[in-house]
C-alpha cells in the first residue's frame, strides 16, 4: 500500500514539474482559510495545490533515503472485442530504471522494451503478439531473476469518436474537444492506453478543467471507463455535469476533480478500494445528493473534500482504514449540511478543524477508542444531536489549539470545538472514559486533568449559578457554549482575564472571557467571590480590582449599562456582542471619569449602538453628529491621539491641502470651544 501511494505521490509530481513555472506557486494562506470558516470562499487552485506538493516533496525524500529496491507490479491487461491483448500496464516501483523484465501470459513469452515513465509506469504494447485473452488469464512477471505471478481478468478496450487532446507521451487525457453531452472517457485513444483524465495547465500555472479548450462546454453525464486510474487536479471542476460514473478500478481522485460542479445532483459512489482522495475534490457541490462511503484504502480525508454540499441527505460512512478526517471535510460555512448520520472508523487518530461544522441533521456522534485529536471546531454548530453526553476516548491526548498555526505547535488554547453542540433540552454532560489521563470530566464539565483548564460547558446542563473551580487559569473560547440555563458564573481567585489571545481562536475582538462567554449564553450576571485579588463585581459587571477598568459586560444583563463611576479604561473586549438583539440593554451610560476605550469597543459601539450611547460630560469621547463615538481631538479617526492629529489641524489652520486626509472637524475641536485653532492642537500635544 505504501509504494502504491508513493507512485501516485511521484506521479502528482510529475503531472506538476512538465509545467516548470508552476514550482512558484506560493503555500496556502491559513489565515485565509480561517476566514473561510465563515464564507464560502474559492480556494485558489494554485495555491491550495502548492502546499501539497510541499507534503509530497518531504514523503518523496522519505522515499528515496529508504532505497526501497525495484519491484515490478501488474497493473491492467488491455484486450479489444475480438478478444485479442493490446498492451499490459505494469508499475515499476524502487529504482529508477527496469532491467530484464518479461512477461508471460497464457504460455506466450513477451519481452518488455517500454522503459517506466516519470512515475514508474511501463506501458508495453502487445498487439503484435496476437495473444488471445481470457477469463483468469495468467500473467508472470520475470525480472531480475525474481517471479511474480497473477491471474487477471482483461480491462475491455473502451475507445471514442470523439476528440481528445492528449499529453506528449498520449497516456493523459487534457481536454475534451467534443461536442456530445454524455462523455464516455475512453481507456484506450490513438492507440495507447489511457490512465489520466484532466492535468492540463494554462499559462498562468493553474489547472484547468477539460472543457477549457472546448467552445460548447455542455457535458452533462461523465462515465470513466474501466482501467482510468487518475482523474486529475480540477479535471471535471465548474463544468455543468450533474451525474458522474465513476469506474470500479480507479485508484486516485486529484485535488479539486469535481469542485464546484453545482449541478452534480446524482449520487457518488466512491469505489472501493480508491487510493488516494484528494482536498476539495467535491468541493461547492452544493446539489449533491444522497449519501457517501469512503473506502479505508485512501488512508485520510482531504481538506475541504465534501466542504458546502448542503444538499446531501444520506449517510456518512468512513470506513477502517482512515486514520486523519482534513480541516473542514464535510462542513459548511453557514449553511446546514445535510449528512443524516456519521459512522466514524476504529483506526480514527484525529478529527480536523471544523471537519463537521453545520452538519445539522446528524443526531448521535460516537467517537472512537484509539481517537487522539480533536481539532478547534470539530463540532461547531452540529445541533442535531440529540444525545445527552458526549464521551471522550480514553485514547484522546489532544483537543483544539492545533489549527491554522504555522509553527506546528499547539497552544493549548481551544477555539469552537463543541460550540452550539446538541439540543438544549437533552445535552447535559461530558463525559471521559477510563483511562485518560489528559481530560476530566466533573459534574458533566470538560477539564484537564489537572483542573486548570476548563473546555466545555454543555449547553443544556441544569443550574442557575456555576462556580468555576479553583485552580482554573484558562477559559476556552466559548466553552460556555450556548448555555442557556445560567444566570451566573462566579470566577476563582485563580482566573486572570487576558487582552489577547492565541492565533487558532477566531474572536479575536473578545478578551479571553468575552470569548469564552461569547454571546449566546443566558448569562446575566458574572460575580467573583469577596477575597478575589483582580476583580470585583459591580451589578454582574467585571472590574478590575480598583474599579478604574471595566472588563466585561454580560450579554444577558438587562436594562440600562451603567459603567461605574471612577471607571477609566473599557478593555478590548468588555463589550463583545455579535448584533444589538443578543443583549438585552437599554443605554450604554458612560461617566466622565472614562479616558480610554479600546478601538474594538468603539466599533461595536458604533456598529451596534448608534443613539443608545450616553457619555456623562466625558472630556474625551462623544457623540458627534452621526451619533458615533469619537475621540476628541482624533482627528484622522485611528482611535489613537497622537501627533499626527497635532499636525493635521496645524496645516488645517495654515489653509494648507488636506483632502487626501481623513478630517474630522468635530474631533478637531479639542478644546470644545467651537472652533478649531492652533490651540488644539498644543493641548493634542500635551496630552499626548
Amino acid at each position: 500500500m505504501f509504494l502504491r501511494k508513493m507512485a501516485y505521490i511521484i506521479l502528482c509530481i510529475a503531472l506538476v514539474f512538465s509545467f516548470p513555472a508552476y514550482n512558484a506557486c506560493a503555500g496556502v494562506d491559513k489565515n485565509e482559510l480561517r476566514d473561510s470558516v465563515r464564507m464560502a470562499a474559492r480556494p485558489s487552485r494554485s495555491r491550495v495545490f502548492a502546499e501539497e506538493i510541499s507534503n509530497i516533496n518531504s514523503k518523496i525524500n522519505l522515499l528515496s533515503a529508504a532505497e526501497e529496491p525495484m519491484t515490478i507490479d501488474f497493473r491492467a491487461l488491455y484486450a479489444d472485442e475480438y478478444g485479442k491483448i493490446k498492451s499490459i500496464l505494469l508499475m515499476c516501483e524502487g529504482e529508477s530504471s527496469a532491467h530484464d523484465i518479461s512477461i508471460n501470459i497464457n504460455g506466450a513469452l513477451h519481452t518488455v522494451t517500454a522503459e517506466p515513465d516519470s512515475v514508474g509506469y511501463i506501458y508495453e504494447d502487445l498487439s503484435a503478439d496476437n495473444i488471445t485473452a481470457t477469463d483468469n488469464t495468467d500473467i508472470t512477471i520475470s525480472f531480475d531473476g525474481n517471479e511474480k505471478a497473477v491471474s487477471a481478468d482483461p480491462v475491455m478496450i473502451t475507445e471514442t469518436s470523439d476528440e481528445w487532446l492528449v499529453s506528449d507521451d498520449g497516456h493523459s487525457l487534457y481536454y475534451y474537444m467534443g461536442k456530445n453531452a454524455d462523455v464516455v472517457v475512453p481507456n484506450f485513444y490513438n492507440g495507447k492506453p489511457i490512465t489520466i483524465v484532466g492535468g492540463a495547465v494554462n499559462s498562468d500555472d493553474e489547472y484547468e478543467n477539460i472543457t477549457a479548450k472546448n467552445e460548447f462546454k455542455n457535458i452533462k453525464t461523465v462515465r470513466l471507463s474501466e482501467g482510468i486510474r487518475t482523474v486529475s487536479f480540477y479535471a471535471f471542476s465548474e463544468t455543468p455535469v450533474y451525474e458522474v460514473s465513476l469506474n470500479s478500478d480507479l485508484k486516485n481522485i486529484c485535488v479539486g476533480a469535481f469542485a464546484k460542479c453545482e449541478s452534480l445532483t446524482t449520487p457518488v459512489s466512491i469505489p472501493s478500494e480508491l487510493e488516494y482522495l484528494g482536498g476539495y475534490a467535491f468541493y461547492g457541490c452544493i446539489n449533491l445528493k444522497g449519501g457517501v462511503t469512503l473506502p479505508g484504502s485512501i488512508g485520510e480525508v482531504g481538506e475541504a473534500t465534501f466542504y458546502n454540499c448542503h444538499s446531501m441527505d444520506g449517510a456518512l460512512v468512513l470506513e477502517d482504514g482512515i486514520t486523519d478526517i482534513g480541516f473542514l471535510a464535510f462542513g459548511s460555512s453557514t449553511s446546514s449540511t445535510g449528512f443524516t448520520s456519521v459512522s466514524l472508523p476504529q483506526t480514527l487518530k484525529k478529527i480536523g478543524p471544523y471537519a463537521f461544522q453545520f452538519c445539522t441533521h446528524i443526531s448521535e456522534i460516537t467517537l472512537p477508542e484509539g481517537l487522539e485529536v480533536i481539532s478547534d471546531g470539530a463540532f461547531d454548530h452540529m445541533t442535531g444531536i440529540t444525545s445527552e453526553k458526549m464521551v471522550i476516548p480514553s485514547t484522546v491526548h489532544t483537543i483544539g489549539g492545533d489549527y491554522g498555526l504555522d509553527t506546528g505547535e499547539n497552544t493549548g488554547y481551544g477555539g469552537h470545538i463543541f460550540y452550539d453542540l446538541g439540543k438544549n433540552e437533552s445535552f447535559k454532560a461530558f463525559e471521559v472514559a477510563d483511562g485518560n489521563q489528559y481530560f476530566k470530566a466533573v459534574d458533566g464539565v470538560l477539564y484537564s486533568a489537572d483542573m486548570t483548564r476548563m473546555l466545555a460547558y454543555p449547553r443544556g446542563r441544569e443550574g442557575k449559578t456555576f462556580e468555576i473551580p479553583e485552580g482554573v487559569t484558562q477559559l476556552d473560547e466559548m466553552s460556555f457554549s450556548r448555555a442557556c440555563n445560567l444566570d451566573e458564573v462566579v470566577l476563582p481567585n485563580s482566573y486572570v482575564i487576558e487582552r489577547e489571545l492565541p492565533e487558532n481562536i477566531l474572536n479575536q475582538d473578545a478578551n479571553t472571557l468575552s470569548a469564552a462567554l461569547y454571546v449566546y449564553t443566558s448569562v446575566k450576571s458574572v460575580s467573583v467571590k469577596p477575597d478575589n485579588p483582580n476583580y470585583i463585581s459591580v451589578d454582574g459587571l467585571i472590574y478590575s480590582k480598583d474599579k478604574k477598568t471595566l472588563w466585561y459586560i454580560p450579554t444577558g444583563h438587562s436594562g440600562d449599562v451603567s459603567v461605574a463611576e471612577g471607571t477609566e479604561r473599557m478593555e478590548k473586549g468588555s463589550i463583545f456582542t455579535a448584533e444589538k438583539k443578543t443583549t438585552g440593554w437599554g443605554n450604554i451610560i458612560i461617566p466622565s471619569t472614562v479616558s480610554f476605550i479600546d478601538s474594538v469597543v468603539v466599533d461595536f459601539i458604533n456598529t451596534y449602538y448608534k443613539g443608545s450611547v450616553s457619555l456623562e460630560n466625558n472630556d474625551f469621547y462623544f457623540i458627534d453628529a452621526d451619533k458615533t463615538l469619537v475621540l476628541f481631538g482624533d482627528v484622522n479617526g485611528d482611535v489613537i491621539l497622537n501627533s499626527t492629529d497635532a499636525s493635521l489641524i496645524l496645516k488645517y489652520v495654515s489653509g494648507l491641502d488636506i483632502t487626501a486626509y481623513s478630517f474630522n472637524e468635530n474631533a478637531a475641536d479639542f478644546n470644545k470651544n467651537g472652533k478649531i485653532d492652533i490651540v488644539d492642537a498644543v493641548k493634542i500635544l500635551k496630552k499626548i
